[in-house]
């Protein structure tokens, strides 16, 4: 068989069976006229975005190919021969219009049966309207990707009474054998048909014309569309990980963005979102121009409102089956200004409709360094002053658009509800990921965070120029507002920044986990005291001489629960006694709680102010006193210049350092070491011509009474170890028996003895005091 194309050779307009038949073609006659498929030629509108992928490595490579990311019939004359015998082979072949420069049957885009009709388009060997397969047992043209439909002739006997369509197989079809649709005419030039390899027509355009925009999109690979002549403007879903919560928009281009990813399936024409699988563009569902906006929405083969056809010479986004509706960006020039919608088609349209040009996250060349985002936040003000406070800590959630408080688990950012401008201030609410109050997507290219559900507004300070000066709200959007910018910073970067530029603070002290100690600024030296108690209740706070060994003054601070523990009496915290008004309770120790409100207390670092955070002007206050045992701490009105309400946030192991060198400047060499190293040892009374203490030599419970003997290392009765965590001193050749009081709460009135230990027994706690080397009771 020599003939390669309908009508070249065959002057009787041969049918495909007669094509494919063994026997002689007829010469022309009126009994061999027959009907043909037809190329109308009608050139659609298709309206048209560009493509562009996650990989900038080969962008100069593919531009070099394709400047413009478009492949125009006129771009190269195609010497690919066509072959009829391609039919009976099961290829993948093409159907190329003779004489029609470079165009091929096209079923119109459409994905489901009978919803789009055949036109000629320029030939595209990476188009899935264009590849088909011929079945030669059931004489049908099948289409390569969309499986089970077939050519169709529409139905009709007579000319011109349908139009071609795709529709499901059918053997029994004569509608898919005869193709038909106008009387057979070899002088028609509407009526040859090339068969032609879609292999060899492939090679040939990658040869000359390059990669493709349209070739990328169909690939599979993750693809961009930034629209063309807009400033690096790229297609964005709105931010939403639901269906039709938002709309699309214009936003800066960014391959990090969740929102602007897509996958082309060239089985179903669907654009699914790469990071919201199972969502696709969705036009809305308008068969007029403009009335419905884009929006994420279910991926399903049978919406007719998620086919996207691309006409690669326009670089438009066509839905096949909307007349002459293409895919528009609303027509502004800035991010987020306007709502993608179905406009008419219209290639000279002067806002341009989508189209751009290669881009990607993999920056290399001259192309933009994207930065990939934080997972763990601080978001602070543009210019802002370095923070790390538990307040100022979040972590952003990419699929629920939350800020959530990383110190306050459950708790996240609510701009309070308003849909207007300034209408509610910001707080934190309960985390919920249907609430879109709490819906926040930053800009990255101006630093402003907006919520893609209330129309233009953006997250705002307040316009304050101080800390505290001012409330968050949301405003309409400004990029030349001051106060709508917002530097997205890691927390160990701004820790470490921090600790550059001001060294280790109170606030690095307090959240340090140690044993700390808070010292009234200016007040002799005066330290909180929990005034004694053991038990919930049991005494109020006082002020008190500052003394690292006392069980009353360390505590730790718990940076997620926001209480002070006192060290030496565990499960118990500073508790400011209930009251919401000044002055209405007095803080006493009570069961550590961190549901209970009355024990959270905040630094604020700049003023060393102790706040509670849910009693709004409330800060920790000493009462006024100056000297020891003179003060009762209350929450009082917050006052920059009130002298009782500053606090410094000192470690133990500084006062206890401070004590020693203090007493080797005084020339005792006293090793204070060897009294907390479990060691032997023996006490030395100071100034008393090595005399030492000694038990008496009693074996028993207040069998003899502690005096003052010649300092005798061997004697049974001056050797002990110290109990650094029960306080006791105990008697090495006595085991069982420690140093003990007596019991008077009095001066003098009983005489020291060994008694059964028994840490929980009072009379045998003892500390030494470093600064003057005396031997004291706790308590």
């Amino acid at each position: 068989m020599e003939s390669v194309s309908y009508g070249s050779d065959n002057p009787d307009c041969i049918k495909v069976d007669a094509a494919l038949s063994p026997t002689t073609a007829r010469s022309s006659s009126k009994r061999w006229k027959t009907l043909v498929l037809i190329a109308t030629g009608t050139a659609l509108c298709i309206g048209s975005a560009l493509a562009t992928y996650q990989g900038w490595n080969s962008v100069a490579a593919t531009l070099a190919s394709a400047p413009n990311g478009m492949f125009l019939e006129s771009q190269y004359t195609s010497e690919v021969k066509p072959d009829v015998t391609l039919l009976t082979t099961g290829q993948e072949i093409m159907l190329r219009v003779r004489g029609k420069n470079n165009l091929c049957g096209d079923d119109g885009g459409g994905w489901t049966p009978a919803t789009s009709k055949f036109t000629n388009k320029p030939c595209n060997p990476s188009s899935p309207n264009q590849i088909f397969k011929y079945i030669p047992s059931t004489k049908q043209f099948a289409s390569v990707y969309k499986t089970g439909l077939c050519i169709d002739d529409g139905g009709s006997t007579a000319a011109a009474g349908s139009k071609a369509q795709l529709n499901k197989c059918d053997s029994n079809s004569q509608n898919q054998c005869k193709y038909v649709l106008w009387t057979c005419d070899n002088n028609n030039p509407n009526q040859h048909f090339e068969v032609m390899s879609r292999a060899a027509m492939a090679a040939e355009k990658k040869q000359k014309a390059g990669t493709t925009m349209y070739d990328l999109m169909v690939s599979g690979q993750e693809i961009m569309f930034r629209v063309r002549g807009k400033d690096n403007l790229c297609v964005d879903d709105g931010g939403s990980f639901n269906a039709a919560t938002t709309k699309f928009v214009d936003m800066p281009c960014n391959p990090n963005s969740v929102n602007q990813v897509f996958k082309y399936n060239i089985k179903t024409g669907g654009l699914e979102s790469v990071n919201k699988p199972g969502l696709c563009i969705d036009d809305g569902g308008a068969l007029s121009a403009a009335t419905t906006m884009s929006r994420l929405w279910y991926c399903d083969i049978n919406n007719q409102n998620q086919w996207f056809d691309m006409d690669e010479s326009t670089l438009m986004l066509k839905n096949p089956v909307k007349d002459n509706l293409c895919l528009d960006d609303g027509g502004a020039t800035r991010a987020g200004a306007t709502k993608f919608v179905m406009g008419s088609c219209d290639n000279n349209k002067s806002k341009p409709a989508l189209r751009g040009a290669l881009s990607g996250s993999d920056a290399g060349g001259e192309e933009e360094d994207w930065t990939h985002p934080v997972r763990y936040a601080l978001v602070r003000p543009r210019g802002d002053v370095s923070c790390a406070c538990p307040n100022q800590v979040f972590k952003y959630n990419i699929r629920t658009l939350e800020f959530e408080n990383v110190n306050k688990p459950g708790l996240c950012i609510d701009d309070g509800g308003s849909l207007s401008a300034a209408g509610s201030t910001a707080r934190l609410g309960y985390c919920d990921a249907n609430n879109q109050n709490q819906w926040y997507v930053l800009d990255e290219s101006t630093l402003m965070l907006r919520n893609p559900m209330k129309d233009n507004l953006c997250f705002d300070d307040g316009g304050g120029a101080t800390a505290g000066a001012s409330k968050f709200v949301m405003r309409s959007c400004d990029n030349n507002s001051p106060n709508q910018h917002f530097e997205i910073l890691s927390r160990p970067a701004m820790l470490e920044e921090k600790k550059k530029s001001l060294g280790t603070t109170a606030y690095d002290v307090l959240t340090s986990g140690q044993e700390i100690m808070l010292r009234i600024r200016g007040k002799s030296n005066l330290c909180v005291d929990d005034g004694g108690g053991w038990s919930a209740g049991a005494t109020n706070f006082v002020g008190q001489l500052c003394d690292p060994d006392s069980p009353n003054q360390i505590f730790k601070y718990n940076l997620q629960t926001r209480e002070f523990e006192n060290v030496n009496k565990p499960g118990l915290c500073i508790d400011d006694g209930g009251s919401w008004k000044a002055g209405g309770s007095q803080a006493h120790l009570w069961y550590c709680d961190p549901n209970n409100q009355n024990q959270w207390l905040v630094l604020d670092e700049d003023t060393l102010m102790l706040h509670n955070p849910m009693k709004p002007n409330l800060c920790l206050d000493d009462g006024g006193g100056t000297f020891p045992g003179g003060t009762n701490f209350v929450l009082s009105n917050c006052g920059d210049d009130s002298p009782n309400q500053h606090f410094e946030i000192l470690l133990r192991t500084d006062f206890v350092e401070a004590r020693r060198k203090k007493r080797i400047d005084a020339g005792i060499d006293d090793d204070i070491n060897l009294l907390n190293s479990g060691q032997k040892l023996m006490l030395r009374v100071r100034g008393n011509n090595n005399l030492c203490v000694d038990d008496g030599g009693g074996r028993s419970n207040g069998a003899t009474k502690f005096v003052d003997r010649t300092c005798n290392p061997s004697s049974p009765n001056q050797v002990f170890t110290y109990d650094a965590k029960t306080h006791q001193f105990k008697s090495v050749n006595k085991p069982g028996l420690c140093m003990d009081d007596g019991g008077s709460l009095g001066s003098g009135s009983v005489q020291a003895q060994l008694w059964e230990c028994d840490p929980n027994n009072r009379n045998q706690w003892f500390v030494l005091d470093e600064e003057n080397m005396m031997l004291r009771n706790l308590v």
